[in-house]
């Protein structure tokens, strides 16, 4: 009798462990933590846009751009302006604008140099921008690339795009 008033008991702690952990792991995946999640062109003078999209959270999100490990993950790196100790700018300018509710929220990407992380397959992501969202609200983002996602070598033919 007692081995099985051990077992009853047992199996009650650990649905009292696993409970809280099931109700926040179905909460958290019905939140909209990456409310966009678009290709977009880095060369110069194209323009991008969101179209609508509305948040289930009151808050702040990050505007970034994620780029695929093809070249040196440093290298990288600094061409879109995920560090401050670089060589050389990023290649990464662009301006864009939030609108919702009749309200425009507006900035560059000047505004963010050295906000980026890496992820663990060497991805990196640069921010550009930060906005606070409201629960329910309708946002629209649209963007300009100001300069050409190309790496620049002054007037000096880059040997093998090999610039930075």
């Amino acid at each position: 009798m007692r081995p099985m008033r051990a077992s009853r008991v047992g199996l009650a702690l650990i649905a009292v462990g696993l409970v809280p952990l099931a109700c926040w792991t179905v909460w958290s995946l019905t939140r909209t933590w990456r409310p966009v999640d678009m290709p977009v062109s880095l060369s110069q003078g194209s323009h991008f846009t969101t179209g609508e999209f509305t948040s289930n959270l009151d808050v702040k999100y990050a505007i970034a751009i994620d780029s695929e490990n093809k070249i040196p993950f440093d290298d990288l790196e600094c061409l879109l302006g995920s560090r401050s100790t670089c060589p050389s700018p990023s290649i990464v300018r662009v301006r864009w604008s939030l609108y919702s509710d009749g309200t425009v929220l507006q900035g560059t990407s000047d505004d963010t140099v050295g906000h980026g992380s890496s992820g663990p397959s060497g991805a990196a992501s640069r921010t550009i921008g930060f906005f606070k969202a409201r629960k329910g609200r309708r946002y629209k983002l649209d963007g300009d690339v100001l300069a050409d996602g190309q790496p620049s070598c002054g007037n000096e033919t880059p040997p093998e795009n090999q610039c930075f």
